[in-house]
């Protein structure tokens, strides 16, 4: 009898948010990884470029301190694969997601163009995108698969 290959990890697409609480450390980041096992290696950790730009953008909002953007960008560098949005068939599926929106979400549901992005890069690759809002939840199980997180269950009980 053959032996069973290794399965290959998932691949999964960090929303912003997702990457906002891993880069914040603690309790809620602890939570998060017994969730994904990012660190254990049990999934392919991405993140599209539109990610990286709303998580610095976020951190000069926030008023983050140097050291905890240089925290940021180590997590970027070293924890995740960043994707380039600059690719054919990232550009066809943002404009399939903007025609399908515009079709059958408008104007009860406007979809902000950064998530658009965000999720033609997950339709591209085939990826799971982890989120903690409730924007892609039109998209799911038709253009793209999402995997939602309660933020509550990320809270110290």
């Amino acid at each position: 009898m053959a032996a069973a290959s290794p399965q290959a990890p998932i691949s999964l697409l960090l929303d912003t948010n997702i990457l906002i609480v891993y880069a914040r450390q603690g309790s809620p980041a602890d939570k998060l990884e017994a969730m994904l096992h990012l660190q254990a290696g049990a999934a392919e950790a991405l993140i599209s470029v539109v990610t990286v730009g709303e998580a610095f953008a976020f951190a000069r909002k926030r008023g983050w301190g140097q050291p905890k953007q240089d925290a940021l960008r180590e997590l970027m560098r070293t924890k995740l694969i960043p994707v380039d949005i600059n690719r054919p068939e990232i550009l066809a599926a943002y404009a399939e997601i903007d025609h399908y929106c515009e079709k059958t979400c408008m104007p009860a549901r406007p979809m902000g163009q950064n998530d658009m992005w965000i999720a033609a890069t997950a339709r591209v690759l085939q990826s799971e995108l982890v989120t903690m809002d409730k924007d892609f939840d039109h998209l799911h199980d038709i253009l793209i698969r999402r995997r939602w997180i309660d933020p509550t269950s990320l809270r110290d009980s």
